[in-house]
């Protein structure tokens, strides 16, 4: 059953949580696949866990994408096309290298 975060930072927490979790299975399922294979109960003990765990992070993805109002996307699209034509196409390569660089700060 899918329990709704309080907040999208919990939200986000719950998300790098189950990406190590899931990491952490496939991860036992690597070694245990070196080591000759796993045993057939454990396998589908962790597969299923691992389904669980990716069904709730694309839950919270959802609820964190709507909590945030559901239009970032379409928003940051129409804040483009409002202000790109401002800009001369030297100019608007120099804005697009910026935000390139803002991306990879961390």
């Amino acid at each position: 059953m899918f329990t709704p975060p309080k907040s999208v930072a919990e939200a986000r927490r719950r998300i790098a949580d189950l990406d190590y979790d899931i990491a952490h299975i496939d991860q036992q399922f690597a070694v245990k696949n070196a080591r000759g294979g796993a045993n057939p109960d454990w396998a589908h003990r962790a597969n299923r866990a691992r389904m669980l765990k990716d069904l709730e992070r694309s839950r919270l993805r959802i609820w964190v994408e709507e909590a945030r109002g559901g239009e970032s996307w379409d928003l940051l699209k129409a804040i483009v096309e409002t202000v790109k034509p401002d800009y001369e196409p030297e100019e608007w390569k120099e804005v697009l290298a910026e935000a390139r660089k803002k991306l990879r700060q961390p």
